[in-house]
């Protein structure tokens, strides 16, 4: 099936197709589209491959990133971003599908107990954790204020399914592997995504499952 992109060409058939823009004014209009079309053309391999690649630029194996700039360092700390701003850092985490598709999906309910490790609520049924099940691998993109962008690959695993609180979400651990800078030379960051609860109900739920994440990392 062929991605119908507005000013966009699709010349070729089967792997051999390919498309491109029909001219620079409306590559730039409709990049985004023209990006998520690429992306669906991309096999497994070659995801994991851009993904090894991108990660020659990695600026630390942990949550604490130290950066030198201009003679002077200075120190990210993404423990402590997740801990102190509970269920307020919206990351989007990336899977690959058993198709081998892209696959994202914006979370926030993250607890790490020490520099490698992010302990993250997860629905039970969503395609990230089916993913995670079945590969193994994630990265999750982290935005936030005070120019913050950093890629967190790592190595998932279940730490607890089903939750205490809530039959309908499990704990995944990810374990970091390395951290990615993904900040701009043109743009400064001034803020990450922002979210406010639909229900009393979601503001229960979420603290439930806050607390019983840091309980479940705090034990093992």
């Amino acid at each position: 099936m062929d991605v119908l992109i507005p000013g966009m060409e699709i010349e070729g058939k089967g792997q051999s197709r390919f498309c491109y823009p029909r001219s620079p004014g409306r590559f730039l209009a409709d990049y985004p589209l023209w990006f998520a079309a690429v992306l669906y053309y991309i096999d497994r391999e070659t995801i994991y491959r851009m993904g090894r690649e991108s990660m020659a630029k990695v600026v630390s194996d942990n949550l604490i990133v130290r950066i030198a700039h201009k003679g002077e360092e200075k120190i990210v700390d993404l423990k402590a971003l997740f801990n102190e701003n509970p269920n307020r850092v919206i990351s989007i985490v990336g899977t690959v599908n058993e198709d081998g598709t892209p696959n994202t999906a914006p979370m926030s309910l993250f607890y790490c107990p020490d520099d490698r490790t992010v302990v993250a609520g997860m629905v039970r049924t969503s395609r990230t954790v089916a993913n995670i099940r079945r590969e193994g691998k994630l990265i999750m993109e982290v935005i936030f204020g005070d120019d913050i962008a950093f890629g967190i690959s790592g190595d998932g695993s279940i730490l607890k399914d089903p939750l205490d609180c809530s039959d309908a979400t499990l704990a995944i651990k990810i374990a970091v592997t390395g951290v990615k800078r993904d900040t701009s030379p043109a743009q400064k960051i001034t803020s990450g995504a922002k979210m406010s609860p639909r229900s009393e109900k979601a503001v229960e739920y979420e603290q439930a499952v806050l607390s019983e994440l840091v309980r479940l990392a705090s034990s093992r």
